[in-house]
């Protein structure tokens, strides 16, 4: 049992050693042209803790959830939320203006969750850091006040977060392209990125100096490690800025970056712009000692892209996936291929159901669940709009 022990802590150790930047770098990609929150924004997110935002905070956490090292969990401050509301409100307006927050708070307990029925070594667990539900409740604060501002501040490529946009338009925009490029035959490679342990190697020095760069106060530093799209935000300007786009009819030019949360792909239609991606992925790489991850990454030929060229040796494919959809250079055929595993998967989990002998209100819940699960697929391949064609 020791021998496991040592094993999985040796693992852990190497996982999350301090992690070594290039500081050149990291001034780069924090003079990425993105704009600086509004002070009437920073008024905003440095005001008092008010007794309806800590119970909105308290209420979204979800029950029946591991505690942290404290054993407290998020149904103690639900069931006390009334009988203690003014000491709540004193002691978390403590820890978030005040920032009197003790090092216990901030630690977290790791266990490791086996990915598969076959799990030997620590590669085939996954690492869950069960976190202090008053560490928790202060983060939710946070995001309550920081999610309205994003607007101002992210990059229009950038659809996870920010109020109005969805993942929807995230894929809407690549099928509109490959549309566009399949009808006039233009050159584009629909290159999606992957990378290795993305929300495990985070940079703390490259992240607080972006949150900086952007004019966040101090007291929002320390709790803001959720705001990954933030952490993004100077590589999609940096793409954006160097990248040439595709044109649709010479009338606009479209972003040639779109992300949601860490998915990045990117529309590249000249040979210059792969020297461009070369370039902002590796200042990317040193600045928070992230690492693409080549075998994950996929490349889409569409139209009369050239597939001899060649972008960070990434492999080109009949077919990439994109937020969870098939992209094919066809659309009609990706729409097709869609809506098959789509199909396959509700009609799967239907069978199961009838096979089982469920109550009303549970038949009810899946039934539910079945239709969200092919609500998205009308969304994202329905006919692209219609300038795409237009001449």
């Amino acid at each position: 049992m020791k021998g496991i022990l040592n094993t999985f802590s040796d693992c852990l150790r190497r996982k999350y050693a301090p992690i070594h930047v290039d500081h050149r770098c990291i001034r780069r990609m924090a003079t990425a042209g993105h704009q600086r929150l509004p002070e009437a924004w920073k008024v905003i997110l440095d005001r008092p803790l008010t007794t309806d935002e800590l119970h909105r905070a308290i209420r979204k956490g979800g029950g029946r959830k591991s505690p942290g090292r404290d054993g407290i969990s998020n149904e103690f401050f639900k069931t006390n939320l009334e009988g203690l509301k003014e000491e709540m409100l004193q002691i978390f307006t403590q820890m978030l203006v005040e920032q009197k927050l003790t090092e216990l708070q901030k630690r977290g307990v790791i266990v490791c969750i086996p990915k598969s029925d076959k799990a030997v070594a620590p590669v085939d667990f996954r690492p869950i850091t069960l976190l202090n539900s008053d560490y928790k409740i202060l983060a939710r604060i946070v995001v309550g006040r920081v999610r309205p501002a994003l607007v101002e501040v992210l990059h229009a490529s950038q659809h996870c977060g920010v109020p109005g946009k969805s993942i929807f338009d995230a894929v809407a925009t690549v099928r509109d392209a490959v549309a566009y490029a399949e009808m006039a035959n233009a050159p584009l490679c629909v290159l999606s990125l992957d990378f290795k342990e993305a929300f495990d190697k985070i940079s703390h020095k490259y992240l607080f100096t972006i949150l900086q760069s952007f004019g966040f106060s101090d007291a929002l530093l320390r709790l803001s490690m959720t705001l990954f799209a933030l952490y993004l935000n100077p590589l999609l300007h940096r793409l954006d800025q160097t990248l040439n786009g595709l044109r649709i009819h010479q009338r606009q030019r479209q972003s040639a970056v779109t992300a949601y949360t860490d998915d990045i792909t990117l529309l590249i239609t000249t040979p210059e712009d792969i020297d461009a991606v070369n370039d902002a992925i590796q200042c990317y790489e040193k600045a928070t000692d992230a690492i693409l991850n080549i075998r994950k990454s996929q490349a889409l030929a569409v139209g009369a892209c050239d597939t001899t060229m060649s972008v960070m040796d990434i492999p080109y494919n009949d077919e990439i996936t994109v937020l969870g959809f098939k992209i094919q250079k066809s659309i009609a055929r990706a729409a097709s291929a869609s809506w098959t595993r789509i199909t396959h998967i509700v009609r799967t989990q239907a069978r199961d159901t009838y096979s089982r002998d469920l109550g009303l209100s549970q038949k009810f819940n899946m039934h539910t669940y079945i239709y969200w699960k092919s609500y998205g697929t009308p969304h994202r391949f329905i006919q692209p709009r219609q300038n795409v064609y237009d001449k």
